[in-house]
């Protein structure tokens, strides 16, 4: 079951974010700033995904981005706003983020992103460990 971190300021929007992707059969957890992302990512909380509202007290998005990639650069992050720009799209995906969304979120587009991300993933790590057991098991080539 993949797991999701929800950052996001907003009680009420990561309330519903939480009871939409549980209903997906996700595992969600969710945080109201910033810095309790960053804390979490840090401490070792294992996410599949990260979900993270630009705008947020304590550490902004790019901050929660930033520490989720340097923590591990596989992890996709979608970035949800309702300050969204051309630029702040950019940005973010300059950052490392997998997606960028604006607010209002719609429910379906949302659902869809968060599934191709978490397949995405999925599919990267068991190419990963595909390619390290080759490694492990494949006798050296030798020639001439």
């Amino acid at each position: 079951m993949a797991r999701i971190l929800i950052v996001e300021d907003k009680d009420s929007l990561r309330a519903m974010l939480e009871e939409m992707l549980r209903a997906e059969g996700l595992q969600v957890s969710g945080v109201g700033n910033g810095a309790q992302a960053v804390e979490r990512l840090r401490g070792g909380e294992r996410a599949d995904l990260v979900l993270t509202d630009l705008r947020l007290p304590g550490a902004d998005g790019m901050a929660v981005l930033d520490a989720a990639i340097a923590l591990d650069p596989t992890l996709p992050v979608i970035v949800m706003t309702a300050f969204g720009s051309i630029e702040t799209a950019v940005e973010a995906m300059k950052h490392g983020a997998e997606d960028f969304i604006t607010k209002p979120v719609d429910p379906d587009l949302l659902r869809l992103r968060v599934a191709r991300a978490i397949e995405r993933r999925a599919r990267s790590r068991q190419s990963l460990l595909f390619a390290e057991a080759q490694s492990r098991t494949l006798p050296p080539i030798v020639g001439e």
